[in-house]
């Protein structure tokens, strides 16, 4: 219970976070408390700023300066990121993934709500977010 009622709007401590880095962050641009948020394939754990209709899959918790400060943010429309070892073609952050068989995940051939966001080539390990 948050509050004098159930249901609303819980604090920010509860539900899925993250830790990201906003490459397009500067001091002229900065990133602000509550701004909406997107995952970018630009590298690891790289979000950027919604545009005019996308969808928001982040909510930053702080102000970020530059692209290199590590940004909190609350993770929506996943419930988890979970670690997987891959099989086949090397995948690409912003993949989707499918299982593969023998706790195994392979490329997706289409988007199904699932974001590679690490990958290890050398080890072939994976770190998705899951809906």
């Amino acid at each position: 219970m948050y509050g004098t009622r159930p249901g609303g709007v819980s604090p920010h401590s509860f539900g899925l976070q993250v830790t990201v880095l906003v490459p397009t962050a500067t001091e002229a641009d900065p990133i602000s408390t509550g701004d909406n948020l997107k995952f970018a394939t630009s590298g690891a754990y790289h979000a950027a700023p919604c545009a005019d209709g996308d969808a928001i899959q982040l909510k930053a918790l702080h102000p970020v300066k530059d692209g290199k400060t590590p940004l909190g943010c609350q993770l929506y429309g996943f419930s988890r990121i979970d670690k997987f070892v891959y099989t086949g073609a090397d995948l690409a952050i912003g993949d989707s993934i499918v299982a593969a068989g023998k706790g195994t995940v392979k490329k997706a051939a289409a988007a199904n709500g699932t974001v590679v966001l690490f990958v290890d080539t050398a080890k072939k390990i994976v770190e998705v977010a899951m809906p």
